[in-house]
């Protein structure tokens, strides 16, 4: 009994109960089989939720057991043990045979599962070996484990549904802030910003008070939108320590056949949320990179906490590559190394990758305890930390800026722009060779390069530069407004996008946005990005029971109906709806039929 309370309170991780569950059954009743099945209040099915066979979990997605006509329904109903010692000669339902022949068992038991006088779910062990039934002692011990486990399975069942309908409530919460504060300013700054315009005509300092509040507005709507993307933490890090979090994405390598290791060091520390979310997304990513590319044998990860900061660092055996060479474009090598140096350079950290080809890989990233140095300079305050200014305004020290074109008459004109807003141009460079050069050299804070270059390419000189140096930032200018160059870009690790038309006043602003770590897109080539038919690829690949609900909702039916078609719980069903507008990037029924047809998920007819 009391290791049950042991089990029943060990984690929040429903898998992870009933795992544990499973292993304490099994030390006291050995089976080559197991199953646990819950019966949703007010259904008719019981649906199974954990199933292990030969120490192996394995899934059961779409299966559910009738309460009329099968075993597990007569010892549900019966509320008694029932026993079966030899499948293939004593069957009396058609599940039993199929159990026989699928799992190969000879034997089997089914015990209901008990909680507070009701009974809940049933609990099934299996033996394949022939004449080796279950012993009256461990039908009445494996009894007795049902009539107690029965509210570890429940309550472990009941915390994963809710945690789902958190998961609603908490887009909800953050769809309303998003609304009441980012779209709300937003709005505003349009209508000052159209009102200026009107003034422009008769009242020119009026409309100068009025570009100067939609300015304040827009850092004021920046800080929020910050505050919004610093408070979403990874679900695992909400149930499990950064340790365990870390321990569960290198063991997954296992699954793969690698050989992966994992310890901690030191005594955990308390950590910032940015942080602790820094170290974990590194890790993942770094894993992620394993799993695609590395073709390791071994894996060794440590977590590292130190007096005053905590260090993730994970080594493979396998391919490698040259940290320096740019990316071939297909994310082999680079894929997410760049977003992991700025991750960690926005933690106040530091990030590096020591690798060679045939040598294997090794990433590390340290992140300091303290509050880190991208806090220390509050957002949203009105100014610039960078701009030279006039009048009873400070002067600071001005950006410093790389201008990489191939064109003498452009790098002038870009020069002469940028000198009269206050920013600095330490250098020119005509091509990526001279770029690279003077990029290690100068150590610009920005550098502005067109997408065009003799040689290497300027997005492959973005790419270049986010590997040697993570701290300088770059703005692509183009004369094209491609949305494949701009994805290009991004990939690379450009925080801008630029038209070479602009004004000479947003060519500034780009240039100040990105070196305060904003990202900047010219309206005309962000418009391509968010263009939903732009690129298919944005969207994740639905599994084949979203693509039933996806149906199911095409045709009119609501959650309910829709639970009972599929023979699902309706908390089921609102799991897989919200999954299902997550990867549709949606947040209502019309607007993920809309998006479905574009994306050709439905026919034409089931949209309307």
């Amino acid at each position: 009994m009391t290791e049950l309370v042991r089990i029943a309170v060990s984690s929040l991780d429903t898998e992870e109960v009933l795992k544990e569950l499973g292993e304490f059954v099994k030390r006291l009743v050995p089976y080559d089989w197991m199953r646990i099945s819950l019966c949703p209040q007010n259904e008719e099915r019981l649906q199974p939720c954990f199933t292990v066979c030969d120490g192996r979990r394995i899934s059961e997605s779409g299966v559910s057991l009738p309460l009329r006509n099968s075993l597990q329904g007569e010892a549900f109903l019966s509320g008694r043990p029932i026993e079966r010692k030899d499948l293939v000669k004593e069957s009396a339902y058609p599940d039993e045979c199929l159990q026989a022949a699928q799992v190969g068992l000879r034997s089997l038991l089914v015990l209901p599962l008990s909680s507070r006088g009701r009974t809940v779910g049933t609990l099934e062990l299996g033996r394949r070996a022939e004449g080796v039934c279950f012993s009256e002692a461990e039908v009445q011990l494996a009894s007795d484990i049902a009539a107690h486990g029965g509210g570890i399975v429940e309550h472990a069942w009941l915390v994963e549904e809710s945690k789902g309908a958190c998961k609603i409530q908490e887009r909800r919460r953050l769809a309303w802030e998003i609304h009441d504060s980012v779209i709300q300013s937003l709005i505003s700054i349009v209508l000052q910003l159209e009102l200026a315009e009107q003034r422009l005509r008769s009242d020119v300092p009026a409309a100068y008070s009025e570009i100067r509040q939609a300015s304040e507005l827009a850092h004021a709507c920046l800080e929020d939108a910050r505050r919004l993307v610093l408070n979403l933490r990874p679900p695992l890090l909400e149930q499990k320590s950064l340790a365990d979090a870390v321990t569960r994405e290198v063991a997954g390598l296992e699954s793969a056949g690698v050989d992966a290791r994992f310890s901690a060091e030191g005594t955990p520390l308390p950590l910032p949320g940015e942080a602790e979310t820094t170290i974990y997304r590194i890790a993942q990513e770094a894993v992620a990179n394993i799993r695609k590319h590395a073709g390791a044998t071994k894996v060794t990860a440590t977590l590292k906490y130190e007096p005053d900061s905590v260090r993730v660092s994970i080594s493979d055996n396998g391919v490698g590559f040259d940290p320096k060479a740019p990316s071939n474009g297909n994310g082999h090598g680079h894929f997410g190394l760049t977003g992991a140096h700025q991750r960690a350079e926005r933690a106040g950290g530091a990030f590096s990758v020591e690798s060679q080809p045939g040598q294997g890989t090794t990433v590390t990233a340290e992140v300091p305890v303290a509050q880190s140095r991208g806090q220390e300079t509050p957002a949203g305050n009105g100014h610039h930390p960078s701009r030279q200014t006039n009048g009873d305004r400070p002067q600071q020290v001005p950006i410093r800026v790389l201008l990489v074109d191939d064109h003498a008459v452009v790098r002038h004109g870009l020069r002469e722009i940028l000198h009269r807003e206050g920013i600095e141009v330490v250098g020119e460079a005509a091509d990526t060779t001279e770029a690279l050069d003077k990029a290690r050299s100068l150590r610009p804070d920005v550098v502005v390069v067109d997408v065009q270059l003799p040689g290497m390419g300027g997005i492959e000189l973005v790419a270049a530069l986010a590997g040697e140096s993570p701290r300088t930032r770059t703005l692509i200018l183009s004369a094209h407004r491609g949305g494949d160059l701009v994805r290009q870009a991004i990939r690379a690790g450009a925080q801008g996008y630029l038209l070479k038309d602009v004004a000479a006043s947003a060519l500034a602003d780009a240039v100040r946005t990105v070196h305060t770590g904003g990202m900047h897109f010219h309206p005309a080539a962000g418009s391509e990005l968010a263009d939903p038919d732009s690129s298919r690829d944005g969207v994740e690949r639905l599994t084949a029971r979203e693509s039933e609900v996806l149906s199911s909702i095409a045709r009119g039916l609501r959650n309910k109906e829709i639970a009972r078609e599929l023979g699902l719980s309706e908390a089921t069903v609102k799991y897989h709806v919200a999954h299902l507008f997550e990867k549709l990037g949606v947040s209502g029924r019309t607007e993920a039929l809309v998006k479905a047809q574009k994306l050709g998920l439905i026919k034409p007819e089931f949209a309307g």
